[in-house]
């Protein structure tokens, strides 16, 4: 590749890496970000087409093959930590670390030491 094709090159990229589909994953870090980023908001995992939804009442919702998802959520220190059904079968109880990057999100179990699940809103 010869001089005059590097510059443009190197522009591409550069504004490639600074566009907002780049921008780097930021961790909620308190309950009043996760109020305006997070509670109220569906979101879809595009790859089990499960989804859910966090109430500002402390509820949750949300669904998947076929079945609902229903529980409670509180915000403790830096985690979502929920109780969760789905049908009638009580499943783990955990916390989680959410991360966003424009309107989608992260999930991160374990207190961010599990497995991590992208989200895109619903």
């Amino acid at each position: 590749m010869g001089p005059n094709m590097r510059l443009p090159l190197l522009i591409a990229v550069s504004l490639m890496l600074s566009s907002p589909a780049h921008a780097a994953w930021k961790t909620i870090s308190s309950e009043k970000e996760l109020n305006a980023k997070v509670v109220g908001k569906s979101f879809i995992d595009p790859a089990s087409k499960g989804w859910f939804r966090l109430k500002k009442n402390g509820s949750l919702t949300g669904g998947f093959e076929g079945k609902k998802l229903t529980g409670n959520w509180d915000w403790q220190g830096k985690y979502v930590c929920y109780n969760r059904k789905l049908g009638s079968k009580k499943l783990p109880g955990d916390c989680i670390v959410i991360r966003v990057n424009g309107n989608n999100i992260t999930t991160t179990r374990k207190k961010g030491k599990g497995r991590t699940t992208e989200y895109e809103p619903k």
